[in-house]
């Protein structure tokens, strides 16, 4: 849009609202003009997408809340721009402000924003509109579930004294807590209005387990078979490897190179070539990456690779594999719901390298003779004193598995009870459809079609009720004659 078809737009505008009467479009023309913010107006006027993203993953948003562009960041919001969204730098708009007057606008747009999204995910549960609430549910933004009205109730109350029993589900499904008392000091369970919600809500909900792995991403060196060595930007999502060209791509999640799922795949480092890895993945290909000497000094970048590429193909594998054995026992089961990396093969293999490393030091204490030099000896007691620092922290890490291990049993027992709660509500669900079901069979109105079509009916009437209502009767025709 060039500056000669800005000023015919303006123009013409501002001639339409001037004919149509509209004192205030005068006015903001005239003062978006003044404020030299005129070209972002007719911009947003003309239905611009406002949350365009740049190379660096900023928003128009977050250029106006960095400069300190008051006007701008209040036109913005007008038009509806997303306060959500995250940058390159993992910023969101506000964040990125530098102003105060501007970071606290921005913060009471994000509050407006969660209380209009809590609003409308309260009405919905108490419209009975599934769809939307499943929508909202699934947000990457989604309102906090355990909120409530005016009243106190929350979406759970709303579903009680409304018997939205299908609603009722998901939100138990979704973890929301049901011991949340309104400001009469009522549960959800007291506020059910039927029997069969009653029978839905007697029960205490948990949370499902999900189970995450976290995103990992880097400047990377990829080798192709043609080009050799290329920058590339990795990065590990949900058990994905994706590559990008630069940071930004990655952030936006456009001009992808090239993608490879890591279910049952390996990785490992090479020896004889510093900071290489290679992942083999499972349909027999090979991918090749390098760190930049730069970024890893003492091979703790190179660890940091393997052991988030590892992660993932955990993860990745695990979902891939999952329900496959359906014939399984009760015990495989309980073997099946284990962690990302069994706990307990973490403690064992931990347990291997303590013992590997006292023999390591055992044996290296008997093989100095005890008339070498003070050098030798002091070096000895250096490395000795560092290994014992190593294992006294590798001690502490066995106990955090432990108490791990014991908090995986009791969120196991939890996922069961999960299960229970939701197996409990299907069966009043179907136990009210076959009543239903029932009720329709017996109803005197219901004639299937099956008894219909096969049976004709027969009424209690004569021919003579029927004649043609343009016929004469015979006794006015021989009147006539």
């Amino acid at each position: 849009m060039n500056f000669s078809t800005i000023a015919d737009e303006f123009e013409e505008l501002l001639l339409q609202s001037a004919r149509n009467g509209d004192d205030a479009m005068v006015r903001e023309l005239l003062q978006a003009k003044k404020e030299k913010r005129l070209i972002w107006m007719l911009i947003a006027k003309a239905g611009a997408n406002v949350n365009v993203v740049n190379e660096a993953g900023d928003t128009p948003l977050h250029k106006a809340a960095f400069t300190g562009r008051e006007a701008l960041v209040i036109m913005l919001l007008k038009y509806k721009a997303d306060v959500s969204t995250i940058n390159g730098e993992g910023l969101t708009p506000r964040q990125a402000a530098l102003v105060k007057e501007v970071r606290d606008l921005i913060e009471g747009a994000e509050k407006t924003e969660i209380k209009q999204k809590e609003e409308q995910f309260l009405h919905a549960t108490r419209e009975g509109n599934f769809d939307l609430v499943n929508s909202l549910l699934k947000d990457p933004h989604p309102p906090n579930i355990n909120c409530y009205d005016a009243n106190g109730n929350t979406a759970l109350h709303c579903c009680a004294y409304r018997d939205q029993k299908e609603i009722a589900v998901v939100l138990l499904q979704n973890g929301i807590n049901s011991t949340l008392r309104n400001n009469q000091g009522q549960t959800a369970l007291q506020l059910a209005t039927t029997i069969k919600m009653r029978q839905l809500l007697d029960v205490q909900p948990i949370k499902k387990l999900v189970r995450h792995v976290a995103r990992f991403e880097g400047p990377l060196m990829k080798r192709s078979r043609f080009l050799g060595w290329q920058n590339v930007w990795a990065v590990l999502e949900r058990g994905v490897l994706t590559y990008f060209k630069t940071r930004a791509d990655a952030c936006s999640g456009v001009k992808r190179k090239g993608y490879k799922h890591l279910d049952d795949a390996t990785a490992f480092a090479l020896t004889l070539e510093p900071n290489v890895i290679v992942i083999h993945f499972n349909d027999n290909t090979m991918h090749r990456l390098s760190l930049p000497q730069s970024h890893d000094e003492f091979g703790v970048g190179l660890q940091k690779w393997l052991n988030a590429l590892r992660e993932h193909i955990d993860y990745s594998t695990y979902y891939m594999n999952q329900g496959l054995d359906v014939a399984s026992s009760d015990e495989e089961e309980e073997h099946d719901v284990l962690p990302l990396g069994s706990m307990q093969d973490a403690l064992k293999t931990a347990q291997a390298h303590e013992q590997l490393l006292k023999n390591e030091i055992t044996a290296l204490s008997l093989a100095i003779p005890e008339d070498n030099s003070k050098s030798i000896h002091k070096r000895l007691r250096v490395i000795t004193e560092a290994a014992q620092a190593m294992m006294t922290s590798l001690n502490h890490c066995m106990t955090i598995f432990t108490q791990q291990e014991e908090v995986r049993l009791l969120q196991l027992k939890n996922e069961q009870e999960k299960c229970r709660v939701l197996q409990h509500s299907l069966h009043v669900l179907a136990k009210e459809h076959h009543e239903l079901e029932q009720s329709m069979a017996t109803s005197p109105f219901h004639t299937p079609k099956s008894r219909s079509a096969r049976s004709p009916r027969f009424y209690d009437t004569s021919d003579d009720e029927f004649y043609d209502a343009f016929d004469e009767p015979e006794d006015e025709a021989e009147e006539v004659k």
